[in-house]
């Protein structure tokens, strides 16, 4: 398994000496992800008729107290950068930080993996330069 200072010399375009089951387990991932974008693109295409679900920060969330904010498993300022992207399909939480001149980081989690569970290595990655972005889950009735 490539080590944080491996993948931020690799991002940042530095040499490292990464071993063959590297190489084959970055190119695993790839080819998942651009297994991922090509189902999507067979998905059925949204009508005016589906009900999209608004951003929480727009309806939950700003009718919560501060203590029950406080109180919440995912707090709505977890990291840095926070927006909200509204798509066709419900609203997407993104969060984007670093310098804005590094090389730029996106992190894909799995559908039971929070994007939390990411951020400690994209804090590392954005100590070291880099410019990370995470995403969080997009929702549909």
């Amino acid at each position: 398994m490539p080590s944080l200072e491996d993948i931020a010399d690799f991002i940042n375009g530095r040499p490292s000496p990464l071993r063959l089951s590297q190489y084959i387990l970055v190119g695993a991932a790839t080819l998942s992800l651009l297994a991922v974008f090509r189902l999507s693109q067979n998905s059925p295409q949204v009508t005016k008729n589906d009900h999209v679900i608004p951003s929480p920060l727009n309806t939950t969330i700003s009718e919560l107290s501060k203590e029950e904010i406080d109180h919440l498993p995912y707090p709505p300022d977890l990291f840095p950068g926070a927006r909200d992207l509204d798509t066709p399909y419900g609203s997407i939480r993104i969060y984007e930080w670093g310098p804005t001149d590094g090389r730029k980081v996106l992190f894909v989690h799995g559908i039971s993996t929070p994007c939390l569970s990411l951020g400690l290595i994209a804090q590392q990655l954005a100590d070291k330069g880099c410019r990370v972005m995470l995403m969080g889950m997009s929702a549909r009735l």
